[in-house]
């Protein structure tokens, strides 16, 4: 099972004078159980890219294969079937929220995919705990709830599908600092979940480091670089050069640049302290 992107562009309003091209012949394999993170400037084609991996969007030239399956070949149904699969989580996906209950939102999916009553709670029950959801929340209003409680019952509705591919665009954009925290902490736990992939697009560097295992970097719809987790540090004089960089990733340079033996992929302010600690009492 894999996502493959072979030599896709996508040229929003073609052939008018608002044409505009956002992908460049972009070609990507995401593996099934990855979990990664994509960045770049703001109209570097990250949103078009989750799109069109969703089918909202099909490519003006190239391919994009759901488990090798051809998206833009795919009718009605099969793309239904693809939208429970992969499951996208817009920015502001609270924007979206129409039920009355916290319950009746998140049932909302599996109720139109045609499941049982009894599965459809085992599933509701089971993607509120999955995003720490407290059971008593769900007879109130969703739109009474914090924002960053609608963000975590959206997220919630998607994962109630159970996806095997998971999309996230910006999803703690207009969060603060504990409901970042807390939706981070989710979509931690749930990256650990046997086979579940989840591709997140992110302005917030820090947040990849903390989550992903590959970061690729978009310019201008073109990657600009792919690289694992391990290998980013090596790269740190190119990318200080084109972004404001995570303290972390500062303070791992400085220290292997005096010489301390740190593993490249410790890569959050835990894992580098405790690399720190280790060296320290082992000198």
């Amino acid at each position: 099972m894999s996502i493959e992107l072979e030599q896709v562009s996508y040229i929003y309003h073609p052939a008018t004078p608002f044409a505009r091209s956002a992908l460049h012949a972009l070609s990507l394999h995401i593996s099934a159980g990855e979990t990664l993170g994509i960045t770049g400037d703001v109209g570097a084609g990250k949103s078009t890219l989750l799109q069109m991996i969703n089918g909202l969007l099909q490519p003006s030239s190239g391919r994009v294969l759901v488990d090798g399956h051809d998206v833009a070949a795919m009718g009605k149904r099969e793309l239904a079937d693809l939208r429970r699969r992969v499951g996208l989580v817009f920015q502001h996906p609270e924007r979206q929220i129409f039920a009355d209950s916290v319950f009746d939102e998140i049932a909302f999916g599996p109720r139109n995919a045609g499941l049982s009553r009894q599965e459809i709670s085992e599933r509701v029950e089971w993607a509120g705990q999955a995003v720490g959801l407290p059971g008593s929340i769900k007879d109130r209003h969703a739109l009474k709830l914090s924002a960053g409680e609608q963000r975590r019952v959206a997220l919630a509705g998607i994962l109630a599908l159970q996806p095997s591919y998971l999309l996230l665009d910006e999803p703690t954009a207009g969060l603060d600092g504990e409901g970042a925290a807390t939706l981070m902490e989710t979509l931690t736990r749930i990256g650990r979940q046997p086979g579940q992939t989840i591709v997140m697009v992110s302005h917030n560097l820090r947040q990849l480091l903390a989550l992903s295992q590959r970061i690729v970097w978009l310019r201008e719809g073109r990657i600009w670089l792919d690289l694992r987790r391990e290998e980013i540090i090596a790269h740190y004089v190119t990318l200080r050069q084109s972004y404001q960089l995570p303290e972390v990733l500062n303070v791992m340079h400085a220290l292997r640049e005096l010489g301390w033996p740190l593993d490249p992929a410790a890569l959050t302010p835990e894992t580098l302290g405790a690399a720190i600690a280790e060296h320290i009492k082992g000198r």
